[in-house]
Formats: structure tokens, sequence, C-alpha cells
């Protein structure tokens, strides 16, 4: 005898939902088991580069202080980035703005409301 509840068959919202949670993390631990970290592709990016650079005739002592001017070049940026992201989480934090943020996100009431919400609000901005 059909559920009256399961719609003629299809999956609830509420059961589909937990199936794309499943999904969800089946993939994020399969990945986590089989891709390496970011690490991996800097360092292997940084040795075919060095590599590339000996092999069009660049000294290695040149190549090393290319590297190095490179990296510390990039410092101020580094540090940019680290206050912005400290930042906005004080700001985030901070009890006005935690109030207004939850109160934005308990108007939508389900999962496409909630994309709805997000793309009319950005749609508007532009």
């Amino acid at each position: 005898m059909p559920d009256p509840e399961r719609n003629s068959g299809h999956e609830r919202e509420g059961d589909s939902a937990i199936g794309f949670a499943r999904l969800g993390m089946a993939l994020a631990d399969w990945s986590q088991r089989w891709f390496p970290d970011a690490f991996v592709f800097a360092l292997a990016g940084l040795i075919v580069v060095f590599m590339a650079g000996l092999f069009l005739g660049i000294a290695t002592r040149d190549l090393v202080k290319y590297f190095g001017d490179g990296f510390w070049s990039l410092i101020p940026f580094t540090m940019q980035m680290a206050i912005i992201i400290i930042g906005g989480y004080v700001v985030a934090t901070s009890p006005p703005v935690h109030k207004l943020i939850r109160w934005l996100a308990s108007i939508p009431r389900t999962p496409r409301a909630a994309i709805a919400f997000v793309a009319f609000s950005r749609w508007r901005r532009r």
C-alpha cells in the first residue's frame, strides 16, 4: 500500500536533503583520502618552475634569489588579507551585526527560499 506522504513515489524534500548531505560527506571523505593537500601542489609547482629555470640555463643561485625576493614581496599582501579576515570576524560577531545576521537568516523558511533570497539580494545590488 503506497504511503500518502510519499507524493506518488517521489522522495520528500527532507529525505532528499539528507541524501545530498550523505553524498557530500562521502565525497569529502573520499577527497581527503585520495587528494593531496594544497601544499603538495605548491611544492610540485615550485619544483617544476625551478627545474624549468635550470633547463633554460639560469644559475641556481639566481633562481634561489628570485624565489626569496618573490616570497618576501608577498608579505604585505598576506598581512592585509589577515587584517581583513580578523576585522570581518570582529564586526560579524559584534552584538548589533550578529543580531542583524540572525534576523536576515531567519527570513527564508526553506532551502529553496534561502537560495532565492541570496540570488535576489545579489541581483538587486548590481
